[in-house]
């Protein structure tokens, strides 16, 4: 075997790339791209959800300069996704899970900031509240007792004025924390979370129709 030729692929791992790089296109369609617009540089994107895995895809592309104006392409994904398992000494299936449970996180931090956004002005572009992500989590007296315990076993040497506001880094770190404590899959706890928050936000509306109706009687 010519040893600058790359490893061949079992056909388990080709599959499991397979099914991560659809995933990829998917959501790269979600934000707005049509398919023949999409270049490897947008998949790079959906590799570098973490700092680590930002670095990491980052190398690549400086190894391979011209690979993100490409249109994009399961062969090149294949590359990358092996280039990450290389680098972080981990399988493709567990790469490919760790990346689509990264976009399923960052879709349940998307969904907690529009519920922020229709409820209070209390909301930066890119960050919540420790309070609001105890209260987006379920808002029960254990939700904020595992967010604030692991905010206290982790983050000793910073003060909660720094832990204030959570970015998606955070939210992620803390988000895989809350399903764990739960025994609950990260995909599975962001469905009912979106839900619920559906649920508040259309209980949210009621109120506020409800409170400008009673305003209105009020003042004529």
């Amino acid at each position: 075997m010519n040893p600058d030729e790359p490893e061949a692929l079992s056909s388990a791992d080709a599959e499991v790339i397979k099914d991560s790089f659809n995933d990829c296109l998917k959501w790269i369609a979600d934000q707005g791209y049509e398919n023949n617009d999409i270049r490897m540089g947008h998949c790079t994107m959906y590799a570098s959800q973490t700092t680590d895995d930002f670095k990491i895809t980052n190398d690549y592309l400086i190894e391979n300069a011209n690979v993100k104006f490409e249109p994009a392409s399961l062969e090149q994904y294949t590359k990358i996704l092996k280039y990450h398992c290389d680098k972080k000494g981990i399988s493709a299936q567990e790469c490919a899970h760790d990346w689509n449970e990264d976009r399923t996180i960052e879709d349940s931090f998307n969904d907690c900031m529009k519920w922020i956004n229709a409820i209070s002005d209390d909301c930066l572009f890119n960050s919540i509240t420790t309070h609001q992500f105890c209260l987006y989590m379920g808002g029960t007296p254990n939700d904020f007792n595992i967010v604030y315990k692991y905010i206290a076993d982790h983050f000793v040497k910073q003060s909660m004025e720094n832990l204030y506001w959570i970015d998606i880094q955070a939210f992620s770190v803390l988000f895989k924390n809350h399903c764990n404590n739960y025994d609950i899959y990260v995909k599975e706890y962001a469905i009912q979370r979106k839900d619920a928050t559906a649920i508040r936000i259309k209980e949210e509306i009621q109120k506020e129709d409800a409170f400008g109706e009673w305003l209105g009687r009020e003042l004529n």
